[in-house]
């Protein structure tokens, strides 16, 4: 038996079946997502999460990541929780005559197709009433809610390492609200 068809309609059939079983397995499996990115939910990533040791008892934490809304439409991240705190905040520094204030937000726009960093000196996520003080190397579970994506559910590293600008120690912090 003898096949008369050209070499190229043969490499393109192996092709179409090679292209065939690459589908039929990425159906299968997740997409893959680079290491620094924690989770991807309804066009919502959330990277770099990390979080900052504790020393003592008592003392709150803080927990810092960037969300990228890749939709068309606008979200707000409107809650946080943890099991290992009591309660969760999200804060934002503000300047005021001179004072550095930390301030309770309800909620935070992300706009779409836009990009909000929680950071040191800035947006950020509060942990009252720990178990336990966060100690380098531990992770931290963290549910953001969304108005629209929902809860997407991830883990803060806890970093002694600052990622992101620093906060100068020599401003003074009012804790008020």
């Amino acid at each position: 038996m003898t096949f008369k068809r050209p070499i190229h309609t043969c490499f393109a059939l192996i092709g179409l079946v090679f292209a065939a079983a690459c589908s039929q397995q990425a159906e299968q499996q997740p997409e893959s997502v680079p290491a620094e990115v924690e989770s991807v939910a309804q066009g919502i990533v959330i990277s770099d999460a990390w979080a900052r040791p504790t020393m003592t008892p008592g003392q709150p934490g803080g927990a810092y990541l960037t969300v990228v809304n890749n939709t068309d439409q606008d979200d707000r991240m409107i809650a946080v929780a943890s099991s290992r705190a009591g309660r969760t905040m999200m804060h934002d520094n503000v300047h005021v005559d001179g004072v550095v204030r930390m301030v309770m937000m309800e909620n935070v726009a992300i706009p779409a197709g836009g990009r909000v960093a929680f950071v040191p000196g800035g947006k950020h996520i509060m942990l009252f009433g720990l178990d336990a003080p966060l100690q380098a190397g531990q992770e931290v579970p963290l549910t953001l809610t969304f108005e629209h994506a929902g809860d997407i559910a991830i883990t803060a590293t806890v970093s002694a390492d600052m990622s992101g600008p620093a906060m100068n120690p020599a401003m003074k912090m009012d804790h008020g609200h």
